[in-house]
């Protein structure tokens, strides 16, 4: 009977923990380094499959730095906050696909597919990482003119050698 008590508690603990899973959101992530699924949240646990740089999966952050894959197998990751890419993910299939053909170091081709853009990018990087702008102006700049985009949440300054300057519009940029 005690046996069966405790099966019944820890299926019920175990429903519950899914149903918690299941309220985090849905995170869509590209994997940076080639990384092993393992069965649970463990360095050590059972591995299911390996995956390769720039796979695309999504799931939810259900254990702290671990990320539980959707799909059949559930299986987990080590979770990398800057490895979330940003968008539906039919944007980010394309951002992906086309970072994956540009001639970029690896560096910009991940950041451009995960939607993040640093100084220094080309303005063929950011419009591919963050779509077109609202707006395209030229703005005095000291003694020199620059290009300014501006998007919902940031405007984006241009000098000679790409990105000069990110200023934030209302939430800072960053913390996106």
């Amino acid at each position: 009977m005690a046996t069966v008590l405790l099966l019944a508690v820890l299926s019920a603990r175990a429903g519950v923990i899914q149903d918690d899973a299941a309220r985090l959101p849905l995170l869509l992530y590209i994997v940076s380094e080639s990384t092993t699924v393992r069965a649970t949240p463990a360095p050590k646990s059972a591995v299911l499959l390996k995956l390769k740089r720039y796979d695309l999966v999504t799931g939810r952050e259900a254990a702290p730095g671990w990320l539980q894959l959707e799909g059949a197998d559930g299986g987990w990751i080590p979770f990398v906050r800057q490895n979330v890419a940003r968008g539906p993910i039919e944007t980010v299939k394309y951002r992906l696909f086309r970072a994956m053909l540009a001639k970029w170091p690896d560096a910009v081709k991940m950041d451009v597919a995960r939607g993040r853009i640093r100084e220094g990018f080309t303005g063929d990087q950011v419009q591919l990482a963050l779509g077109d702008p609202l707006s395209k102006d030229l703005r005095r700049v000291a003694d020199d003119v620059a290009e300014e985009w501006t998007y919902a949440d940031c405007r984006i300054l241009f000098s000679h050698s790409g990105v000069a300057t990110i200023e934030p519009i209302g939430t800072p940029f960053l913390q996106r």
